[in-house]
């Protein structure tokens, strides 16, 4: 997506940059190669060749000679050697089969952003580890029913996805996004002090902006004790408040940001 030359250079230099996002902002690495996808074939086949080779093992062992003795038991070594081995690489498939089912749970398809199922147990780690700095921005879009019903719900679907993409940019380096439902979104922004949050709000709104998106945005700051309910309430509602009071806005907590300074969000 083309970026405004005048919000193409990176604001947050001089502020440095989370890591908790590079670690954590990434779709699943590619798809599934096709040997992976064959995952459960291959098990049956490993199978079969398992119980095939126990049976010749047996066979062997019962009507070979005994002066060839030697032979078979060269064949049960080199027999159990290969499942063995095998075993070793059909775990290994398995294992990264899981994996990626598991995130692929945890994206939403539409936007590409994590889904509410992993926001919720991310809160929940973060939280429960205290964090230094932790705000959340909650995001709604305004009169989405408006466009569906004025040009259809593929569009409004597009529009979605053009959303989630400029969310994603605004706090990329800084944060995570995630599709909380429908048309809202959220955006955990860990380690980030409240006046770079508020600077990260407010590159989010002006890239929604710049594609003619209208969305509501509350910020809100956690507090020490906060539940994560209470904290998803409290943005929740601050989104809520920019919405009642024209749409189009961004709140921290119940003041309006366009009514005061960057400096004054710390206090």
């Amino acid at each position: 997506m083309p970026k405004s030359p005048d919000i193409a250079p990176n604001p947050f230099s001089e502020l440095g940059q989370n890591s908790w996002s590079v670690d954590y902002f990434a779709t699943p690495e590619g798809q599934m190669d096709a040997r992976t996808l064959r995952t459960p074939n291959v098990i049956q086949v490993y199978l079969i060749v398992a119980v095939a080779i126990i049976i010749a093992d047996i066979f062997f062992h019962y009507f070979v000679p005994r002066e060839q003795i030697e032979w078979a038991i060269l064949f049960s070594s080199a027999g159990a050697i290969a499942i063995v081995v095998f075993g070793l690489i059909i775990f290994n498939r398995v294992t990264k089969q899981t994996q990626y089912l598991k995130e692929m749970l945890n994206i939403d398809r539409t936007t590409g952003l994590y889904s509410s199922v992993f926001l919720m147990e991310e809160l929940d780690r973060i939280v429960n580890n205290n964090p230094k700095n932790l705000a959340l921005l909650f995001l709604d879009l305004d009169e989405l029913k408006k466009y569906n019903d004025a040009y259809g719900h593929r569009a409004g679907d597009k529009l979605i996805h053009d959303a989630a993409e400029s969310l994603a940019e605004g706090i990329m380096g800084h944060g995570v996004g995630f599709r909380y439902g429908g048309d809202e979104f959220v955006a955990i922004l860990d380690g980030v002090p409240v006046d770079l949050a508020m600077i990260v709000a407010k590159r989010v709104h002006k890239l929604f902006e710049q594609k003619h998106i209208s969305a509501s945005i509350g910020l809100y700051q956690w507090r020490s004790g906060m539940s994560v309910d209470e904290l998803l309430h409290a943005a929740d509602k601050a989104m809520y408040r920019a919405k009642l009071a024209g749409k189009g806005r961004i709140y921290f907590g119940d003041i309006d940001t366009g009514d005061i300074d960057n400096a004054a969000m710390d206090q």
